[in-house]
Parts: structure tokens; sequence; C-alpha cells
């Protein structure tokens, strides 16, 4: 009996874990790619013609996404919020699966000044999406050195329109609002092929290491490639511990 119960107790707490570990991670498998691009030094990089053409060439590569990402201040009714502003071109929906966690409204469409909203900042700013009273403001810090005489010094200023709300969980639903990587682009002060990040779906049974190595060879190893459980290295650390 003291075999049966210890055997049956283990079980049912080795199975708990186990499915608390795939909860935990379906929530990172939904806002993160494959593998992310990042510079080694600075917060940008720039995509040459020639570059291009050879990510397009790596066969292992199913698709990836140009995105330009800062965290900017945005206002609402007298309201302020902190949060990532992250402009994805028109391939990101098929890099991520954030267009499918949207609970209401559409994904911004390319060109405009639409952005998609997370429950979280909903729930901050007091903010709706047929409110025409009043605007969603996006300030977002100028580069550059010299005295700040006025606030339109220091801030490249844009008023968005909200047209979709995504819920994932707490923390992602106030940390990103999304928008046009055009957009993005003019408010960071980027050129058009300028970006913070290469998010990159790999086809199946592909060698990520295989990859890596293609992408150092193509950027000259000025680029630092993470992949989903690198992404999330403190999230995976908890779950196995």
């Amino acid at each position: 009996m003291g075999i049966v119960v210890s055997t049956a107790a283990l079980f049912v707490i080795l199975s708990v874990f186990g499915g608390l570990k795939q909860y935990s991670l379906s929530f990172s498998n939904s806002t993160d790619p494959d593998l992310m691009v990042t510079p080694k030094t600075g917060k940008s990089f720039v995509i040459n013609a020639g570059q291009e053409k050879q990510l397009k060439a790596i066969n292992e590569i199913k698709v990836y996404s140009k995105v330009a990402e800062e965290r900017v201040l945005f206002y609402f009714n007298s309201k302020e919020h902190v949060a990532s502003l992250k402009g994805t071109d028109s391939l990101f929906t098929n890099v991520s699966q954030m267009k499918k966690q949207l609970v209401y409204g559409q994904w911004p469409e390319t060109g405009t000044a639409q952005v998609v909203v997370g429950a979280g900042t909903i729930n901050k700013l007091s903010l709706g999406l047929s409110d025409f009273n009043h605007a969603l403001e996006v300030f977002v810090p100028k580069a550059g050195k010299g005295l700040i005489e006025s606030p339109d010094d220091a801030f490249n200023k844009s008023d968005l329109v909200p047209v979709g709300v995504y819920s994932v969980n707490d923390d992602v639903d106030s940390k990103y609002v999304y928008c046009d990587l055009d957009l993005a682009q003019r408010l960071l002060q980027f050129a058009p092929n300028q970006v913070t990040s290469l998010e990159i779906k790999l086809g199946k049974a592909t060698s990520e290491e295989t990859v890596k190595t293609k992408l150092q060879s193509i950027f000259n190893n000025n680029l630092i490639i993470k992949n989903r459980a690198q992404l999330n290295d403190s999230l995976y650390k908890m779950l196995n511990a």
C-alpha cells in the first residue's frame, strides 16, 4: 500500500508539472519566433540589397519579418503608459501567431497609423476602440545631442488609431503595441532598410545551427541569434528546476 500510494502521488505530481510546463510555454510560442536576429552593438542594423537577396536564398528559412521596436510613451485622455511600439511588416503574421491572439478587431493595415494594443494597455489607459473624442498619441524620443528647448525638439509624435485588441497574458498584454513598420521607422528616424531585429520562421526538420551559420556569414558575425528557448531562458530554467 505504501508503494502504491507513493507511486500514485509521484505520478500525479509529475503529470501536473508536465502540464504546467506546456501551459507556460504556450504563451511564449504564441509571441516569439523560431529565431530572432539582433545586432551585437547598438539598437539597430541596416540590411542592404545584397544581404536581403542572400536571406531569401536560404532554403531553411520559411519566412522572415523585419521589425523596428522601441520603448515609447503612450498618452490618452490625460493618462500615460510606457510600452514597446513594435513596427512589423506584412509578413509578420506568417512568422508569429499574434494575429490569432486578437480578441477584438483586426490587424493593422500596411501604410496606415492603425495599431493593435494589448488588454493590459486598454485597462491602464481606459482606451476604447470607438472613442473618436480623444486620440491615442505616441511620443518617441529623438536621437541626437544638444539643448532641448521645447517638446517638439525632444519627441517625434503621432496620433494612432487602435483597431484591435490582443490578449496573451498579463505581462505581454501591457508590453507591446503593434503598428506598421513604415510608421515605426519614421518615428524612430530610421532608414527604409534599417531595423532593430529580424524574426524568422524555420521550415520543418531544419537545423538551427545551419541557419545560424549562414546568417552570421551574411552579416559578418555582427549579430546575436537566439532561438525561442534562449529568448525565454529564465522561464525555461524555472520550469526545468
